[in-house]
């Protein structure tokens, strides 16, 4: 599950993001070349672009929106349209509700410690003296004291260098602010994710002390790039390319990473994070928009693709539509 963490943060998720955080549109500097094998590799996947959609079936309506766990108000804000669907329907659902995140994130806590200290400095004298002043620059931007340093386990030192620390708002995804808009109307929210289920597979783990050693060394000389690719995926987020997107990020994977781990971080993603919890998601949502009139928002990077949400409700007889506004 490590290597799901890479696309994680490359994706946005969990992410604060304000405008010291903002960079460049990372797109923007490829080449022509790059950028129509991107598009191309897109257009196979069925629902590609979109953020808005309607959702129907024998007459009933409900509506879907992509949404971005990343604390920006070009992002977070909800949509005054869509703030309508929210007060005019009979339940919201989301991946969690702010609850269950809380949930999900003390009991990863528990089993999975943030930070782990270990009685020597075996795993620190693993890095080269330059990578070595690169996890120091780090862990004095992050506030991590830095006596404890040589003495991180490597999951520690990767958990150290992943993330962005900037000044926000808080806890102010879109998700949680379409609960408060639900909330606000007095419309019931629920869930779709089992709590339990969703630290397992957050929690699964296939990495090797070896490969996650070559997966820090790789992200090192990366990390002056994290703003800019918060800020590459809010553009494409906002350009509504969600698939698009997904092509982008395992063609940079690609550039950086050996074939084999490159392809294995892009198959753990979308394999155990995405498409499982999809088909999990089937189980509820379909009575539900059988029903219509609900409102239902997850990660954008669950809506195109063959295993994605959209293709799933089609397959089932639902009647997919793209909205945009």
């Amino acid at each position: 599950m490590r290597f799901v963490l890479v696309l994680l943060l490359s994706l946005g998720f969990f992410t604060n993001a304000d405008a010291r955080c903002r960079g460049k549109d990372l797109m923007l500097r490829t080449s022509a070349e790059f950028q129509a094998a991107v598009a191309k590799a897109a257009l196979k996947h069925p629902f590609a672009e979109g953020i808005y959609w309607e959702i129907s079936r024998k007459g009933k309506i409900s509506w879907i929106i992509g949404t971005m766990h990343i604390v920006d108000k070009r992002v977070s804000r909800v949509p005054k349209f869509f703030k309508a669907k929210i007060r005019q329907a009979r339940m919201v659902y989301l991946e969690t509700t702010d609850k269950q995140d809380q949930e999900v994130a003390d009991k990863i806590e528990a089993r999975a410690p943030e930070v782990e200290i270990s009685k020597d400095k075996r795993d620190w004298a693993l890095f080269t003296p330059s990578e070595k002043k690169i996890l120091t620059a780090e862990a004095r931007r992050k506030g991590f004291p830095k006596r404890y340093l040589p003495y991180l386990k490597l999951d520690s030192i990767w958990n150290l260098i992943s993330g962005l620390k900037c000044d926000s708002s808080g806890r102010d995804f879109l998700d949680v602010n379409i609960e408060r808009a639900a909330n606000k109307a007095r419309v019931p929210v629920q869930g779709l994710d089992d709590v339990d289920k969703i630290v397992t597979l957050f929690l699964r783990d296939t990495t090797n002390e070896k490969t996650l050693l070559q997966m820090i060394k790789l992200e090192l000389p990366r990390l002056g790039l994290r703003r800019h690719k918060v800020e590459t995926s809010v553009q494409f987020y906002r350009r509504g390319e969600t698939m698009k997107y997904w092509e982008y990020e395992k063609a940079m994977a690609r550039s950086y990473m050996p074939k084999r781990l490159a392809a294995k971080v892009a198959r753990e993603f979308s394999d155990h994070l995405i498409n499982t919890r999809n088909k999990l998601w089937m189980t509820e949502l379909v009575p539900a928009l059988k029903k219509g009139n609900v409102v239902v928002g997850f990660g954008s990077a669950h809506l195109g693709g063959r295993g994605g949400v959209l293709n799933l409700l089609k397959t089932r007889g639902f009647q997919v539509k793209r909205l945009v506004f």
